[in-house]
């Protein structure tokens, strides 16, 4: 289980390098990085959401509407449903993703409550941007067959960058994407998720 867990643990690391370089190839200005623990995408703000907006600017709609097509063209190989596109070339862990969150964040300006509010709005926003640019998003679901795309807010608890200046702000009015992988908790688990990637019976 040790192996196989540190195995998935690389081919999100790899899958998000991945998505990292297309996206940052793909659409100029968005400049987006992965988290120090490999776990998410973040695309800190770049006029992403002006102060105090749960919609995202003209901008950064277009950008995440584009980031929406990119994501279309990725999750099939890590997830199940009628988008499955599993192959061992493209997943050769056979990692299987549980929940994709869209999670949203503020910067420090107002209180603990309204930013909360609006950090799970702006990921709301983001959230139904993505579907709407992109229908097919939700029919990559997970073992429960539920949408591995979910939405979080955490408020201005998680900052990327000092609150003391506008850039800084700026940057932590944002999105990340979180891919969580299945955890098995018995060697069984493997089995089975590697019948549900391949389609087996």
């Amino acid at each position: 289980m040790e192996v196989y867990n540190s195995a998935v643990s690389e081919a999100r690391k790899k899958l998000l390098t991945n998505l990292k370089n297309e996206i940052n190839g793909r659409i100029p200005g968005v400049n987006v990085e992965v988290s120090e623990n490999f776990d998410a995408l973040q695309f800190a703000g770049d006029g992403l959401f002006d102060s105090g907006k749960e919609v995202p600017t003209a901008v950064g709609a277009v950008r995440m509407r584009q980031i929406a097509d990119v994501l279309d063209q990725n999750l099939g190989c890590y997830s199940l449903g009628s988008r499955r596109t599993f192959s061992k070339d493209c997943n050769p862990a056979f990692a299987l993703m549980d929940s994709l969150q869209v999670e949203g964040h503020t910067d420090n300006v107002g209180g603990e409550v309204l930013n909360m509010d609006l950090s799970a709005k702006r990921a709301a926003s983001i959230y139904a941007l993505m579907i709407q640019q992109k229908p097919d998003l939700v029919l990559y679901l997970n073992r429960d067959e539920q949408p591995v795309l979910s939405v979080a807010g955490f408020g201005k608890g998680r900052p990327i960058e000092e609150n003391e200046t506008d850039s800084g702000r700026d940057a932590n009015r944002r999105i990340d994407l979180r891919f969580i992988m299945v955890v098995p908790s018995k060697e069984a688990d493997i089995a089975e998720i590697r019948r549900a990637l391949s389609g087996e019976p």
